[in-house]
């Protein structure tokens, strides 16, 4: 059999534009989830679904520039009932900048103390009456010391009272931007909930009890919310599943 030129840049076309297709379709997925949904498959055709997620996810990241990046499967149970799976996939880094660690304490062991934290917050699952789930997975990926990127959020610990973090001389933490932001600047006097909170923040999250507007919540949040200022008495590292939707409807991580 012989091939001419014409027929191998015809073929080579319809691959690119199924692979293009397959592109556009997978991008809203990570390879985390294709681990998770093909977990029970050891086939051929599972090793090769994995790898293209991996190559379109790397793709999807390096195209929107969001250290935040969430997705979601769908798997139905014997008894009829459906477990959703709603993932929220962190790139992160930790580094100190004027801050001073706690004797004994490196900076590794740090970023995975945050790290963990972060993933308990934020992690949370739901069951309704009729049996159906719906779990919140986050997953957090953390470096340690290296500069800034658009591709990870940076968590920098700095010295208390340090003009970075804003505010008064007490405040624990700031993450300018939101959704849109990088930084999270945390105090080397912050506590253990400082982190998820100001992650809540770069995941688009605002206060749901604030000092200058009286500590008063919304309708269905607690004011001990882990998104309450800690000067409204707010100690709790609570997340509401209305909070969490917030999170996975926001398109900037999409």
């Amino acid at each position: 059999m012989s091939f001419t030129n014409a027929a191998v840049r015809s073929s080579a076309s319809n691959l690119l534009t199924s692979l293009s297709t397959l592109n556009s379709a997978l991008l809203p997925l990570s390879p985390l989830r294709v681990g998770e949904a093909l977990r029970h498959k050891d086939s051929l055709i599972g090793n090769i679904l994995a790898n293209i997620f991996d190559v379109v996810s790397g793709q999807a990241k390096a195209a929107t520039h969001s250290p935040i990046t969430v997705g979601s499967s769908v798997t139905r149970r014997d008894d009829g009932t459906k477990l959703t799976t709603i993932y929220i996939d962190v790139q992160a880094n930790f580094r100190v900048d004027g801050g001073t660690l706690p004797t004994g304490v490196s900076s590794a062991s740090e970023a995975r103390a945050i790290e963990r934290a972060i993933e308990r917050d934020f992690s949370k699952s739901y069951t309704d009456p009729g049996g159906n789930t719906v779990r919140y997975v986050t997953n957090v990926n953390m470096t340690v010391g290296q500069p800034e990127s658009d591709t990870r959020a940076q968590f920098i610990m700095v010295a208390a009272g340090d003009s970075r973090l804003g505010g008064g001389a007490g405040t624990l933490g700031r993450a300018p931007g939101f959704e849109h932001g990088r930084i999270a600047y945390i105090s080397d006097q912050a506590g253990a909930r400082t982190a998820p909170h100001e992650f809540g923040h770069l995941a688009g999250l605002r206060h749901t009890a604030q000092v200058d507007q009286g500590c008063v919540t919304g309708p269905g949040i607690s004011i001990d919310n882990l998104m309450s200022q800690t000067g409204c008495s707010a100690t709790s590292h609570q997340i509401e599943r209305q909070q969490l939707q917030q999170i996975y409807h926001n398109p900037v991580f999409r």
